[in-house]
């Protein structure tokens, strides 16, 4: 039985009241097409358009290039999902939002309703944080990277003392000693140069930037910026990565950061004297749609009552001046922002393992989302 014409009328004005009166920016999107039927008075402020130019527009077009894989695969479930975006306005000014977008039916056809709320100053402070998190894990790591330069150098060095020795004697260099020389003196620059361009690239402030990472490379980054410090405390580490292994969506920066940031809390549980053998295991493997990667470590152990604990910002079983209690907490909040979960499983005296999960992009193969 169809509704009498003033109800209906009615009906759309209430609507139209509750849908334009509403604080955060909505959007009716079209399931099939993804093209904005509709969106609120709020929706048009936050991204800059009359409405006659948002009306027909892909949603899509919204959306960071980088964030759109994201995005599609949440559209793919059909149900309701909850996540971060970011997105640009008609000026092509980059925001971020949190995003809830849910399936329902709209005059009878499917469409999603999505709900935004602009948190780009959050971002922008959880980004700060990171990146002194990022500058403290720096200035922990300076000896060690020190000693991994002094290498190259001590190698350039006894090779130029040499060429300056046979000079000052007028001896000869057999041709092939020289081009001995000229090529490990070259991989030696080349190595010298890689660690200064990683540890530069780790340390840059960067925005966020989803891409197809490989987790391996990620963790064989991060053994350039740490790998050095290990060996000089005896620890021995045992790597086990699948060479099969998955890609997944995220920012390379930022897990390499995670990494670090567990690596480091593994050296710093294998302090204790009483430890004979220190060991730090990093195993990535591929199970059910999960690319998992876990740390684990034969460490002194986190006591139970703290385990709910250690992901709290500035939480710290460190003495003063021996940690921020960031690290953790800002670890979380990437593994999250990047669709990831981790657990912690750890018994006194014995060790901890720190176990990441990340969904696993479907194509093996599939390009680079950040060149979309």
């Amino acid at each position: 039985m169809k509704m009498p014409e003033e109800e209906l009328i009615k009906s759309e004005g209430i609507y139209r009241l509750l849908f334009n009166s509403n604080p955060s920016p909505i959007f009716i999107v079209d399931q099939i097409s993804f093209q904005i039927w509709d969106a609120n008075l709020t929706a048009l402020k936050l991204y800059g358009y009359p409405k006659s130019d948002l009306i027909g527009k892909p949603f899509f077009d919204l959306v960071s290039e980088d964030f759109r894989e994201d995005l599609l695969q949440g559209f793919r479930e059909k149900k309701t999902f909850i996540g971060k975006l970011k997105q640009k306005n008609k000026k092509g000014l980059i925001f971020y939002v949190n995003l809830r977008c849910s399936p329902g039916v709209y005059w009878d056809k499917l469409i999603y309703i999505i709900i935004t709320n602009d948190i780009t100053e959050q971002i922008q402070t959880e980004q700060q944080l990171a990146h002194a998190g990022k500058m403290a894990t720096l200035g922990e790591m300076s000896a060690g990277v020190a000693h991994e330069l002094n290498q190259p150098l001590t190698v350039i060095k006894t090779g130029c003392n040499f060429i300056l020795r046979k000079i000052k004697n007028n001896q000869p260099i057999p041709e092939e000693t020289l081009k001995t020389l000229a090529e490990e003196i070259d991989a030696q620059v080349d190595r010298a140069s890689g660690i200064i361009n990683h540890m530069r690239e780790f340390g840059r402030k960067t925005e966020i930037t989803k891409t197809a990472v490989q987790v391996n490379e990620t963790i064989n980054g991060m053994l350039t910026v740490i790998g050095r410090q290990l060996e000089l405390r005896k620890i021995k580490l045992l790597l086990d990565l699948d060479p099969e292994l998955p890609r997944i969506l995220g920012d390379k920066n930022r897990l390499e950061q995670v990494f670090i940031n567990l690596a480091m809390n593994a050296r710093d549980a294998l302090e204790e004297p009483a430890i004979t053998e220190k060991i730090i295991r990093i195993r990535s493997f591929f199970e059910k749609d999960w690319v998992k990667i876990d740390f684990t470590d034969n460490g002194c152990g986190i006591p139970k009552e703290n385990q709910e604990k250690i992901f709290e910002p500035f939480f710290s079983t460190k003495g003063v001046g021996q940690g921020t209690g960031l690290g953790l907490s800002i670890s979380y909040g990437i593994i999250r922002d990047n669709q990831g979960q981790i657990q912690v499983n750890s018994r006194m005296g014995s060790g901890t393992s720190f176990i990441l999960q990340f969904p696993a992009l479907k194509d093996k193969n599939e390009k680079d989302q950040g060149e979309a």
